[in-house]
């Protein structure tokens, strides 16, 4: 038999097992295919991601995360853009415009940056500052900031900060994602969240859409999550805007996302 009559044959035989099979071993296999490439696409988001974390880690990480940033039109601009990096070149930022920025929105200076100044970090009510009723970055209403920590046993397991808006989720992020580059590297969620996510792997952070897969992993030490979703403090209707990090390693990695609060 020839090599063609081969691979008729061969084609044919495929198309003869596909047709018998019933509609719901069809949908199944379409299914399996479907996660199939979706698997393929992460791994691939997830390996090109960490040539470019390996490409930072070599022109010095901590230094480069650290310079503020100073690009937009305004000290509050272009804090919220360093919010959006989720990195210490929000403290630095904060730190840079102190005097322009206050008292509009209150700033404590510290030792290696600064932060956004709350009454106490660790109770509810008091981790979040409201602002005057004009602040306002590109037309969007600024209401509040927060900088928050979740502290079990002792030991720090969470940190949160960012800023309100009584704008809708999709009014803050059309707004901003328009005029800053980070806010667009978010994907939707249930609810209508807008999230960017990045684990940690005790040597470098990698972008990934699946928590759900990678929590599972021992290896995993820590979690990053830019968000931009619902408030659900009473004192703030509307919407969040938020770095958050947590996981086994996270007060390795503190010095090098918020060194102001070491």
């Amino acid at each position: 038999m020839s090599h063609a009559n081969k691979w008729l044959l061969a084609a044919s035989t495929v198309l003869l097992v596909s047709a018998c099979a019933t509609p719901e071993e069809r949908m199944a296999k379409l299914q399996i295919k479907q996660q199939r490439l979706e698997l393929r696409a992460q791994q691939m988001n997830e390996r090109r991601t960490a040539r470019m974390n390996e490409t930072s880690t070599a022109a010095a990480p901590s230094e480069l995360s650290a310079q503020p940033v100073t690009d937009l039109d305004t000290p509050l601009a272009n804090v919220l853009k360093a919010l959006g990096n989720c990195d210490a070149s929000l403290p630095a930022t904060l730190k840079q415009f102190v005097t322009q920025l206050e008292p509009q929105v209150p700033v404590v200076i510290k030792a290696n940056g600064a932060s956004f100044s709350v009454a106490d970090r660790t109770t509810p009510g008091s981790s979040s500052v409201k602002l005057a009723s004009q602040t306002q970055v590109f037309g969007l209403p600024i209401s509040g900031v927060f900088d928050e920590a979740t502290v079990i046993g002792g030991n720090t397991e969470k940190i949160s900060w960012g800023f309100y808006s009584p704008e809708s989720i999709s009014a803050v992020s059309s707004t901003l994602g328009s005029r800053i580059a980070s806010y667009k590297q978010v994907r939707q969620d249930v609810g209508g969240a807008q999230l960017r996510m990045d684990i940690y792997d005790g040597r470098s952070w990698r972008r990934t859409t699946r928590f759900d897969y990678f929590r599972n992993q021992s290896k995993i030490a820590g979690e990053r999550v830019f968000a931009i979703d619902a408030s659900r403090d009473p004192a703030f209707p509307g919407t969040r805007v938020s770095c958050t990090v947590r996981g086994t390693q996270l007060k390795d990695v503190l010095p090098v996302l918020r060194p102001d609060l070491t």
